[in-house]
């Protein structure tokens, strides 16, 4: 009897400092992964678009604007992210780390875009414009809302 009592007391103390250790380890691990990075400070390059029932993205490197799919955060309250063809851009709130709001955004030129950018250019627009949280992993920031999410790396 005192054998299985002195085995099982000997397993708890080797045991449960492991078990404690490997939790600490996967906190750690999932503070590593999401960082409070300040979102404004970057230039961030789109991947994708995920609407409600598509993926697209962006093809080429060759478009009419320079800047193209670029998020840049201009002020503490307007960013600019143009379209394959036109200029872009409105504005942001962040409420605090992960949650905001975008506002306004819009082209602010009319120049006629491919056919085939077309889908992905007013997809951009209506989802990013419905974001309402972020998260940052790496180098990759996510913003998501009520109709996707929109996919971004650090420049």
């Amino acid at each position: 009897m005192r054998t299985k009592k002195m085995i099982k007391y000997v397993l708890a103390v080797v045991i449960l400092p492991f078990l404690a250790m490997s939790c600490q380890e996967e906190e750690a691990t999932k503070e590593e992964i999401t960082t409070e990075v300040d979102i404004t400070k970057w230039k961030w390059e789109l991947k994708r678009v995920n609407a409600v029932n598509k993926t697209l993205a962006p093809q080429k490197n060759d478009y009419f604007r320079d800047n193209a799919f670029l998020l840049e955060f201009r002020s503490d309250s307007t960013f600019q992210l143009s379209t394959s063809a036109n200029l872009a851009g409105g504005y942001y709130n962040i409420i605090q780390y992960g949650d905001i709001t975008i506002s306004n955004y819009q082209r602010w030129t009319e120049v006629a875009e491919p056919k085939d950018e077309r889908e992905l250019n007013d997809s951009l627009i209506s989802v990013f414009n419905r974001a309402t949280s972020y998260e940052v992993i790496n180098n990759t920031l996510t913003f998501e809302g009520e109709v996707g999410e929109v996919v971004f790396e650090k420049e």
